[in-house]
């Protein structure tokens, strides 16, 4: 299963967003090995992806988190953590994410399923 992270927020010259949590490709809560996002100029949004196994067997829990390498700061999202949990084999999609504000309680995440065969359009692979 894909799950892409995707949040549009303004950032200055010199700070980036990454997305830490309790997965191993989310640096299990360790910010050094965090998931840095990539920014879009076009659409103003700071995305990527993982993937994880279908039967992945519990609650996938993370954060945003406001690096700026100009001072080394780094501004946590507040509030309790976000979680994209599976609910009975599937991932309902909602995107957009606010830095800093409270998630409705569970947040979910852009997901799909990679295609195991390739699409077929008007009878033509």
């Amino acid at each position: 299963m894909i799950i892409r992270f995707s949040l549009p927020y303004h950032t200055e010259p010199g700070q980036r967003i990454a997305v830490c949590g309790s997965e191993p490709s989310l640096g299990q809560w360790n910010l050094d090995r965090a998931l840095f996002l990539h920014y879009a100029a076009r659409t103003g949004l700071w995305t990527q992806e993982i993937s994880i196994p279908t039967d992945h067997p519990h609650p996938i829990e993370y954060k945003y988190v406001l690096l700026d390498e100009r001072d080394g700061s780094k501004h946590w999202e507040w509030g309790s953590n976000r979680v994209v949990a599976d609910s009975g084999g599937f991932l309902p999609a909602l995107c957009w994410k606010i830095f800093g504000a409270p998630p409705p309680s569970p947040t979910m995440s852009c997901t799909r399923r990679p295609s195991p065969k390739p699409c077929f359009v008007g009878g033509r692979t």
